[in-house]
């Protein structure tokens, strides 16, 4: 390795680094254990014959089966994959190039990882106004729903994404915590599309049997102090793309 390529990359370790904390802080808000699966074999829900489409009427099932299922053992996993090459630039300089193979062993590594959840996701409280669309019908004693989640942003509020998946999808305190850098969370900006709950559940006892929540976030932060061991690295701008899923 050249002089300057060691410079190059000394210069990018802490932007790295920072980079990994950030994925791992929304990767790590769905857990890390060895994977336990619960459903191996993935099972597509289809929504067929009589529909409904009364959103109030199919999340009184859903909610009631949320809950009805958390009440006993539950095993799963979660799983998350990266969207195309992820960009760091600093000093308006993009790294983009450098960073992609310098992430290439996380990023692999990432995919193929899957994480135990040991209950549905969500509390069972998510209102009609989180939901875009919603189909059910009815099979044989199984009811077969699927839900779409509004797109939502990142505010560090409560939002669609905190009742349906259980999670906080605020970023920037979570980055903060990190105590290696710095965020504001005006120059915080994510976006998360592409939600969407698949679940069956089975009439008698009211619980989910199986159940697919799917949600795609893409993030831009901006103006990110990183200090690692008494070196301080200003970054410009980070952004990446993750999809998570989580089978049940």
């Amino acid at each position: 390795m050249s002089v300057i390529s060691s410079l190059i990359l000394q210069r990018l370790v802490p932007a790295i680094t920072a980079f990994v904390l950030f994925l791992n802080s929304v990767a790590g808000l769905f857990g890390a254990a060895p994977v336990i699966p619960y459903n191996p074999e993935r099972t597509d829900v289809v929504v067929s014959g009589e529909v409904t489409t009364d959103v109030n009427e199919i999340l009184g099932y859903y909610n009631a089966a949320v809950k009805k299922t958390n009440k006993s053992f539950v095993i799963g996993s979660s799983s998350s994959k990266g969207n195309g090459t992820p960009e760091i630039v600093m000093d308006e300089e993009t790294v983009s190039e450098i960073t992609n193979e310098l992430m290439k062993t996380y990023w692999t590594t990432l995919e193929a990882t899957s994480s135990t959840v040991f209950k549905v996701p969500g509390e069972g409280n998510v209102f009609a106004a989180d939901v875009e669309s919603a189909k059910m019908s009815v099979k044989d004693g199984k009811r077969y729903v699927i839900i779409n989640i509004v797109d939502t942003k990142d505010s560090g509020d409560e939002n669609a994404l905190d009742r349906v998946y259980g999670y906080s999808t605020g970023l920037a305190e979570s980055l903060n915590s990190s105590g290696y850098m710095t965020v504001d969370e005006k120059n915080v900006n994510a976006v998360y599309t592409d939600n969407t709950v698949s679940c069956i559940i089975d009439d008698d006892s009211g619980k989910i049997i199986y159940g697919d929540w799917d949600s795609t976030g893409s993030v831009e932060i901006s103006d990110i102090t990183v200090e690692i061991a008494d070196v301080k690295t200003e970054i410009a701008k980070m952004s990446f793309s993750l999809t998570t899923n989580i089978d049940v």
